[in-house]
């Protein structure tokens, strides 16, 4: 059964997908990944989540549904490295949500005295 993307609404049809990958080999980096996963389509971009608490993950952002679909499919549960990748296509709203999330802290305000 083949997964049809969902409606595009507003500006979604223009944003590409993205696939969380996880469990990746410590050392893989972004490059890799997209030399590896360039088979499945063109991807936009990609990078590595860092964390201390789990092993390196990363976030690759096909420019279709359809080959981000087929790309999770493929990797989930594969081994690569000696490591079992888990690999699920991620919403919009995820997505959104986790931008915001990285989103860089305000730069400071400066304060003036005044009277």
């Amino acid at each position: 059964m083949e997964s049809t993307p969902p409606a595009p609404r507003y500006f979604h049809a223009i944003l590409p997908w993205p696939v969380e990958l996880s469990n990746l080999s410590p050392g893989t980096t972004a490059a890799e990944l997209c030399t590896a996963l360039a088979s499945y389509g063109n991807i936009t971009h990609s990078f590595l989540l860092v964390s201390k608490m789990a092993n390196l993950g990363a976030i690759v952002h096909f420019s279709d549904h359809r080959t981000a679909a087929a790309a999770a499919a493929d990797l989930d549960g594969t081994c690569a490295d000696g490591f079992i990748l888990q690999a699920r296509l991620m919403s919009h709203k995820e997505q959104f949500t986790f931008s915001c999330h990285l989103s860089p802290p305000p730069p400071p305000r400066c304060k003036f005295g005044g009277g």
